[in-house]
């Protein structure tokens, strides 16, 4: 629309509706982008790590804190500059993370508590009785 307007493209309705297309194709990007980073809730507990995720149908996944063989954290460049990076939270026997915190803040404090939080895990385990499955029944 601008590069029309500045008459560096003829001006015809071709040129003018796919600069409109383009503006509403980005600002759904966005707004989408937007709407999933909201309906994303990061939970830490003293038993347990879970995301909530979804706007409508709502999937909680979780880990117990005896059951997470290690944590990393992933981050690029531009992320490196923000002190922000991806929290990725692995159990024994499978190569990919079972959770990840995406672009969160602070990841090295995250991990750490989340580390304080596996050593002191008390014997007997407390949550024993709760089934161990990775969806949440709730």
């Amino acid at each position: 629309m601008i590069m029309s307007s500045a008459s560096y493209v003829e001006s015809n309705f071709t040129a003018w509706y796919l600069g409109l297309w383009a503006l509403v194709l980005g600002t759904l990007t966005i707004a989408w982008a937007e709407i999933r980073r909201r309906y994303t809730v990061y939970i830490i507990t003293t038993w347990n790590v879970r995301t909530r995720c979804g706007y409508r149908n709502r999937i909680t996944t979780r880990i117990f804190y005896d059951e997470i063989e290690h944590v990393d954290i992933s981050r690029g460049p531009e992320e490196e500059i923000a002190d922000q990076g991806d929290v990725e939270l692995y159990v024994p026997g499978e190569k990919e993370p079972v959770i990840v915190f995406a672009a969160i803040d602070n990841p090295f404090g995250i991990v750490e508590m989340i580390n304080r939080f596996k050593e002191t895990i008390p014997d007997p385990i407390p949550w024993d009785h709760i089934e161990r499955t990775r969806i949440a029944p709730f």
